[in-house]
Parts: C-alpha cells; structure tokens; sequence
C-alpha cells in the first residue's frame, strides 16, 4: 500500500516518514511498520513519561453520540484504557492493515503521498483547489 511509491519517490517518503514519526511520539505505534509487514498485533506499552503521555492520547480519543433525550453526548473510544493501563495490544486475526483505525491513517498517507509527488512534479496546477478521490 503505497510502498513502491515511498521507494521510489523522495517527497512520498517524506510525507510517510514525517506522519510515521507523529504517530510513533503520539500513539507508541509505527504506520511504516504495519504496512510494510501487516502484524496481526502490536502492544503500546505506556511506561515511563513518553508511555504516560502516549496513554493519555489515548484516553484523550472521544466520539459522540446522540442519547435517547437528543442531548450530544461524548464517549471514549478506547474504554479499556485508564491512567492505570499499562499497555494495549491492537489484534486483527487478518493484520492490521484491515482494521480501521490503521487503514485510515494508511489510506490518508498513501493519497497524500501521491498527491505531493505529483505536486513536486508539476502534474498539478498551482490553482487546483483540491485533490483526491
């Protein structure tokens, strides 16, 4: 998924590289890693103060929801994970790459990739507006 790009092209690489370094300071896991080799799970470990701040991304994650009386309400997503946590293990029995919250990020990186390649060789006019699928 958008590795033949990443090998080839020095901007891709740069998007990959600068969006792999976020998600390994902010969620403790590599995007590179799970597209390059599609584990079937990875732990976060959340010791010592990068952990603790990891952990506290994590349980930072909301989404909300519309209860029975219409008011908004705000939910965790990772409700197994408190300031007692001190690790997480993401598991898909198909690999990584096919659950969600790594397919996005995966999906976003490689049309980002793309797009800047493109970019950098002029294949996109300076007054396009957009770009995507």
């Amino acid at each position: 998924m958008g590795m033949d790009l990443y090998n080839s092209s020095d901007v891709a690489k740069s998007v990959w590289d600068k969006a792999d370094k976020h998600l390994i300071e902010t969620y403790g896991f590599s995007i590179l890693d799970i597209v390059k080799n599609n584990p079937n799970e990875l732990t976060v470990h959340f010791g010592g103060p990068k952990g603790r701040a990891i952990r506290e991304n994590y349980i930072s994650m909301m989404f909300e929801t519309i209860a029975a009386d219409g008011s908004l309400k705000s939910e965790k997503i990772f409700k197994d994970i408190d300031e007692n946590t001190s690790e997480f293990t993401f598991k898909s029995p198909s690999g990584l790459l096919s659950a969600t919250q790594f397919t996005q990020p995966a999906l976003t990186l490689m049309e980002k990739a793309a797009f800047e390649d493109m970019k950098s060789k002029g294949l996109v006019p300076a007054e396009s507006m957009f770009a995507g699928h």
